[in-house]
């Protein structure tokens, strides 16, 4: 709509270059992607402070004080936090299945089947997971921290770049042909017929 629209005349009133940026990141996303796979980079191993990896300790088990906390709250938790990806994944598929002509039946077969066996599979993976879940604090370690702060600036720049586009498409509105006025909302079809749509 917005990079290759056409108005009734049939001239261009699309954006057709506002592409570039986007595949020259992707361009260099892909070529630092290719450098680290053929890199030799060494694995990053974190020291392990509190020994969670050791079965066994020299003079025994090293006594820490332990922090109460639920396992079963713990489970529930991680369970509801697969259960919210399935439920984004099962949304992004039933877009691209009703773009490509699937049938609604079919499709909703398809996604309660697979969203059912997704659910049962992690409930399954996700016991012993928290069964072994450590009673430490997870801001206690560095890598944790680190993620947490780079997740926020992540966030941050996807927020400013939305925002910079959306600044643009209201700036440079590209106009709408009338012709689309049939597919919409007959009082909202109405309400616009003899209006300049592009502003």
């Amino acid at each position: 709509m917005f990079f290759y629209s056409k108005n009734a005349a049939g001239a261009s009133t699309g954006s057709q270059t506002l592409f570039i940026p986007y595949v020259a990141v992707a361009v260099v996303v892909i070529v630092i992607a290719v450098v680290f796979y053929f890199s030799n980079v060494p694995d990053i191993k974190a020291k392990d402070d509190y020994h969670l990896d050791d079965k066994e300790q020299r003079g025994g088990p090293r006594q820490v004080a332990e922090r109460s906390f639920s396992r079963p709250l713990v489970y529930v938790l991680l369970w509801l936090n697969a259960a919210v990806l399935i439920l984004a994944s099962g949304m992004i598929l039933w877009v691209v299945l009703s773009t490509i002509g699937v049938s609604d039946s079919t499709m909703t077969r398809m996604l309660w089947i697979g969203g059912v066996g997704l659910l049962a599979a992690s409930a399954a993976i996700l016991a012993p997971v928290a069964k072994n879940i450590s009673h430490h604090s997870m801001w206690s370690q560095p890598h944790f921290s680190a993620a947490v702060l780079a997740q926020f600036f992540y966030v941050a720049a996807q927020a400013g770049i939305f925002s910079f586009f959306i600044n643009y498409i209201t700036t440079e509105t590209p106009a709408i042909p009338g012709s689309w006025n049939t597919g919409w909302p007959q009082p909202l079809a109405g309400s616009h017929e003899g209006r300049d749509l592009s502003h």
